[in-house]
């Protein structure tokens, strides 16, 4: 089903809803894509609205591809006409990564930790950086919690220990008030001065890229994505890559969530009402 069809179809089954997606260019939003849409359809499930978003990243993204593609039209000699075959198939790897997240079973489903290993493997294997994390915020926001770290190299999944955000304060308040914090030189940049010691340098991360991981607003986590044992120049699309990742891997964040509330709702009413009950509450949350 093209992309088109999805739309037509997941909209043909909605009441009043809309979904704003950006269309990007040198890494900056020149406009957005908006979908306003109605339906008969008598309740809304959080995954579809996880499927609407993602399908109209994919059309800002396939947008973006073009605005590209004539951009280096205009301006292509032979002599450049590798170097702009060479981004455009960076940048449709990138969508193709966003994709594989847009319709993911892990997410879709709240399962965190399979979300997360996809996540990374995805960020990894498209930038070619060695090492690429997802962290989670505890209740609290005093500290996080690494759900998955992704090795290249050895292809191996595994976790660290928690970091105490106290401990570096001034780098996630900077995190925290931006999208992301792309650094050249992490070992010696201002920004990153206080991970320097306790994170980066043991590990050989020499440039990073981190995002904050935002639902309905509030940080809940993080995504790093680290180059080790060499500088790396991040481009303005690379950067919007990572920052895209974690807006997807949110939504997995999002519907754990709303089963949490689901499963609680259901202990309450089953507590309170017959067996049939179940069945009805059921047919009004799905």
């Amino acid at each position: 089903m093209s992309l088109f069809s999805q739309l037509k179809y997941i909209t043909s089954r909605r009441r009043f809803y809309q979904v704003i997606a950006p269309l990007m260019f040198s890494g900056a939003a020149i406009t957005y894509l908006t979908l306003r849409f109605s339906g008969s359809h008598p309740s809304l499930q959080l995954s579809s609205l996880v499927e609407i978003s993602g399908v109209m990243f994919a059309l800002a993204m396939m947008c973006s591809y073009v605005l590209v593609k004539c951009s280096l039209d205009l301006n292509q000699t032979s002599s450049s006409a590798t170097v702009a075959g060479d981004k455009l198939e960076y940048i449709k790897k990138q969508q193709s990564g966003l994709m594989t997240l847009t319709v993911s079973e892990a997410v879709a489903e709240g399962n965190l930790l399979g979300a997360a290993q996809e996540t990374t493997e995805i960020l990894s294997s498209v930038l070619l950086v060695e090492r690429a994390s997802v962290w989670l915020l505890d209740d609290s926001g005093g500290s996080i919690s690494c759900l998955d770290l992704y090795c290249r190299s050895s292809k191996e999944h595994s976790t660290l220990d928690p970091i105490d955000c106290s401990d570096y304060p001034e780098y996630f308040l900077s995190l925290n008030e931006s999208r992301t914090i792309s650094v050249l030189d992490a070992l010696t940049d201002e920004i990153t001065r206080e991970i320097r010691d306790g994170y980066l340098a043991p590990w050989d991360i020499h440039s990073t890229v981190d995002s904050s991981i935002r639902v309905a607003g509030k940080v809940v986590g993080y995504v790093f994505v680290g180059s080790v044992s060499e500088r790396r120049v991040w481009s303005a699309d690379e950067v919007s890559f990572v920052a895209a990742v974690a807006d997807q891997f949110a939504h997995a964040v999002a519907n754990e969530e709303k089963q949490k509330t689901y499963e609680t709702l259901k202990k309450v009413m089953l507590s309170t009402s017959s067996v049939a009950g179940e069945s009805f509450f059921d047919s009004l949350v799905c």
